[in-house]
């Protein structure tokens, strides 16, 4: 099965999402693991998870196929972030949608900087555009801990492909996983105050 990188076309909006079988495969069963772990682990109906799970495991595995997340995936995990805050506790939105912003503008604000000091773009609008979802679903105040739990785990990962000698220190490397694995560490601790309140 040929898992080489595609070229996709612009005539078809939906191409963007295409991948090849094996990394669709791949990204199924990340999302069938995901809202697993969330059912298990939480009391947060799976109806509310299993979108989420679907669209941040397909963003995962185009990000580590084509290194970009497509609109198609972020914009809607934001929207129903906030959605379901405004759905369920009106009076918390103005956290999540402060969260929203400060998660899409903190990202922003990082890649502009690398772009300038570098003259080569580091983080990209797709990543800035998840942390975003981030911040909708749980609140601005949880944005640290996503931050740091992405930070260090691509770290480890880019220090052990550089000392196996699979990369160099140069090299790009998806940081959207790391983004989506601390987002999710954090669904599952019930997703900071709110998210707690509501399982509780």
């Amino acid at each position: 099965m040929n898992d080489t990188p595609d070229t996709v076309t612009h005539d078809s909006v939906l191409a963007t999402l295409a991948l090849p079988r094996v990394k669709a495969m791949l990204a199924v069963l990340l999302a069938l693991a995901l809202l697993l772990s969330a059912v298990l682990m939480t009391t947060l109906h799976p109806a509310v998870v299993a979108p989420l799970a679907c669209a941040l495991a397909w963003a995962v595995m185009i990000d580590i196929h084509r290194y970009r997340l497509p609109d198609l995936l972020t914009l809607p995990m934001i929207m129903g972030g906030l959605a379901y805050v405004a759905l369920m506790r009106a009076d918390r939105l103005p956290d999540h949608a402060i969260g929203a912003a400060a998660g899409y503008l903190s990202l922003v604000i990082v890649a502009e900087a690398y772009r300038r000091l570098r003259g080569i773009d580091g983080l990209g609008r797709g990543d800035a555009k998840l942390l975003a979802a981030a911040g909708a679903w749980l609140g601005w105040a949880a944005l640290p801990s996503v931050i740091f739990l992405a930070a260090s785990a691509g770290l480890v990962f880019a220090i052990g492909r550089i000392l196996a000698r699979r990369q160099t220190a140069t090299e790009a490397i998806a940081f959207g996983p790391f983004i989506a694995a601390g987002f999710w560490a954090l669904i599952l601790a019930d997703g900071g105050p709110f998210l707690f309140s509501l399982a509780h």
